[in-house]
């Protein structure tokens, strides 16, 4: 990884980890790219490098669009991407092997978890979501061993999940008169 992948990977990871529902729209157009760029990688193999880049900002674009202009739909679409991003990431990638029916059928499966997850808890789901895919950015580019990394993915969940509590419990409280 470059220093400005890496270093945009790790500004995502922290203001989705920190901010994911202030930063709805942000998020929903973040994760729209991650998915576009993760499947098609997958798909294309070593193939041309700038293509995963190109698809995971038409879909950001297009998951961003949406979301401005459907915000009902909005909540569904993050919590569509947001599963099927999660999904896919969770079983592993590499271990799908390329043209497998299964990553469809797992992301489509985590996609449809998500969005029913999103529509009927919007904002705990937000913020649980955001916090978890922004913790495993911010730990994908380092060479953790396993319960180091468990401890540490727990630990930044935690307090991004805390963290948007926090602010989620204070826009909301009334204002001092």
């Amino acid at each position: 990884m470059n220093i400005t992948a890496f270093l945009f990977t790790m500004a995502f990871g922290l203001a989705l980890l920190l901010l994911g529902r202030s930063l709805f729209w942000v998020y929903v157009s973040l994760l729209g790219f991650l998915l576009g760029f993760e499947i098609t990688q997958q798909a294309i193999g070593a193939g041309a490098q700038w293509l995963p880049v190109l698809a995971g900002i038409v879909v950001g674009l297009g998951a961003a669009l949406v979301a401005v202009f459907f915000q009902y739909w909005a909540v569904g679409l993050a919590g569509f991407v947001g599963g099927a991003y999660l999904a896919l990431n969770a079983v592993g990638l590499g271990m799908l092997g390329e043209g497998a029916f299964l990553p469809l059928l797992l992301a489509l499966t985590g996609g449809i978890l998500g969005a029913v997850l999103f529509v009927l808890l919007f904002d705990p789901a937000l913020v649980v979501l955001s916090a978890v895919t922004g913790a495993g950015l911010l730990l994908q580019p380092f060479p953790l061993s396993e319960g180091a990394g468990a401890l540490l993915f727990i630990a930044l969940v935690a307090t991004g999940i805390a963290f948007q509590f926090a602010v989620l419990n204070e826009s909301k409280a009334p204002a001092a008169k």
